[in-house]
């Protein structure tokens, strides 16, 4: 009997994800996987092939609260066995919404097992009304909280230019997997849902609100996500598209590179189309006034040029999308990531 499930999960929008629960399990009939205490399966009993054998609750101790999702809470933990720190997402399955967005985001974690910058997925189980996913801990938390710690508390004046090429290199890396080999949208790119530890990892997550594309076309007809981090296509009813996630790396550079989101947002009252208004009045964000290289600087000049284009007007050729890369990421790396590029973009 082979030891491997392809989760097959329908997001259409509206639709019913009907569940069954017992007293220590859950099953998700329509997307074929069932979680109890002793772990994850499938609804025939086969196991389900993660980067670990099968968690149980007895096997977890929970720790404090780290950490706040859009769809959950995350706990540290201590995966007994080994004695090693995981981070256990820990969702209500009483919530419809979040209960739709948990199969959302195990459906990726499951299916990107191989992607080195998505984060690993050991296991999930069910305890007292909760289900509980099992998942690597990376130590030194979200890009928020080391550009917090680097800027408000003013450590260093810049974050050196190659720490931002290579936080920008592994983004993209996750973002490709997810765009070409998965056709799926990440749409929340912001500084929370970028991890890293203490070895240099840099690692995407948090999927709950990713949708699958339809036909590898680049379009997805709802949207959701972080306002701040959101590309402007929408203010016309657009389409959001692989380059709306980009568009959002690209605010993340800039506040790598300066401590602050490059677009004013004084109001926190302001309504979606009200922020855009502003980002579209605004000129485009620019380096001129720090000390970094012409390098870094002509690379933000031509990444939002050139996105404004692809998000606002669709223009998009593998040439332009090539440039976008070509000075931050270095001689050296260019070749890995045209890749991307050339074959991710069509």
């Amino acid at each position: 009997m082979s030891d491997e499930f392809d989760i097959e999960v329908n997001f259409e929008q509206n639709s019913s994800m009907t569940f069954e629960i017992g007293h220590n399990s859950v099953r998700f009939p329509k997307a074929g996987i069932k979680i109890n205490n002793e772990g994850l399966t499938s609804t025939n009993g086969e196991q389900i092939k993660t980067t670990k054998e099968a968690i149980t609750h007895q096997q977890i101790k929970i720790g404090d609260v780290i950490g706040q999702g859009v769809s959950s809470y995350v706990c540290r933990g201590l995966y007994i066995p080994y004695n090693c720190q995981v981070a256990l997402k820990i969702i209500n399955v009483f919530d419809k919404d979040k209960r739709h967005q948990m199969l959302n985001d195990l459906s990726t974690l499951l299916n990107g097992i191989e992607c080195e910058q998505l984060i690993k997925f050991y296991g999930a189980y069910y305890e007292e009304g909760t289900i509980r996913l099992v998942l690597e801990y990376m130590d030194q938390g979200s890009l928020r909280s080391i550009i917090q710690q680097i800027y408000k508390n003013n450590l260093i004046e810049l974050i050196n230019e190659q720490i931002i090429a290579t936080i920008t290199y592994n983004i993209l890396l996750g973002l490709q997997y997810l765009h070409q080999q998965k056709h799926q949208l990440h749409r929340d790119i912001k500084p929370e849902n970028i991890l890293i530890n203490s070895l240099g990892q840099i690692k995407l997550t948090d999927f709950g609100i990713s949708k699958q594309l339809e036909n590898t076309i680049a379009i997805a007809r709802t949207f959701v996500g972080t306002l701040m981090y959101m590309s402007p296509e929408r203010t016309e009813g657009k389409n959001y598209s692989y380059a709306s996630d980009i568009w959002s790396l690209g605010l993340i550079i800039y506040e790598l590179a300066t401590g602050k989101h490059p677009y004013a947002f004084q109001n926190k009252q302001m309504t979606y189309i009200q922020m855009i208004q502003n980002i579209l009045k605004s000129d485009s964000p620019k380096l001129d006034n720090h000390p970094y290289s012409i390098e870094m600087k002509d690379f933000l000049n031509i990444w939002y040029d050139i996105l404004i284009q692809l998000v606002l007007i669709k223009i998009k050729t593998n040439v332009q999308m090539h440039k976008l890369c070509y000075n931050i990421i270095g001689l050296q790396r260019i070749h890995k990531i045209s890749n991307i590029f050339n074959n991710g973009y069509q």
